[in-house]
């Protein structure tokens, strides 16, 4: 049976969520420092200085997304999660995930001494077809972690007007909350149930 949520075709101008997780959900990051090696890459794979030091990470930066944009991410030990707006090239999603995730898995496997396959499988992504939706899978990115205010592998401080992580866009998503609080929506998430089912 095909994988669910496996995307075949983009369509431009769309919203997407972009998930995996570990093989036999395994951790795919051991140490913090492998969480800030992923970051880095993803710096450099869209076009910004990273956020530490690694001189081979930030040789010649280059954009892979052109004018599509991260609007929220999280990284948990085993999982990640991140929210695309797609532009008008359909490819951007697929080669930045290839490409930072092809690179992610090389480091893994040479820093611990192990081969095979680093992710269940290829990523899922979901296209986002409502408003209502887009805030839903916003707000559930953010929860993941049981330290989601403190999580600093996340973008939900740059929600609350904090510039932590670079290339983060939140603007179309706060865009939405002219009248009410993001801050607000997220917390009241807490009290309610989520029977999202992704893997």
């Amino acid at each position: 049976m095909p994988s669910k949520n496996i995307i075949k075709s983009y369509v431009p101008h769309n919203y997407y969520h972009v998930y995996n997780r570990g093989v036999n959900k395994e951790p795919i990051f051991l140490e913090n420092n492998d969480k800030q090696y992923l970051l880095n890459l993803i710096y450099n794979r869209s076009g910004f200085e990273s956020s530490s030091v690694n001189v081979r990470e930030n040789r010649s930066n280059k954009n892979l997304l052109g004018r599509s944009e991260i609007l929220s991410f999280c990284l948990m030990n085993n999982h990640y999660h991140f929210l695309f707006w797609l532009d008008k090239n359909p490819a951007a999603i697929k080669t930045f995930m290839q490409n930072v995730f092809t690179a992610y898995s090389l480091y893994f496997n040479k820093k611990y001494n192990r081969i095979g396959p680093l992710f269940q499988s290829r990523y899922k992504a979901s296209r986002i077809d409502s408003d209502p939706y887009l805030l839903h899978i916003s707000r559930y990115i953010h929860l993941n972690p049981s330290n989601f205010e403190d999580h600093p592998y996340s973008s939900y401080q740059n929600y609350l007007g904090k510039n932590i992580h670079k290339f983060i866009k939140p603007d179309r998503i706060l865009e939405l909350f002219k009248n009410s609080n993001y801050e607000k929506f997220v917390l009241d998430g807490l009290n309610e149930s989520d029977d999202f089912n992704l893997f």
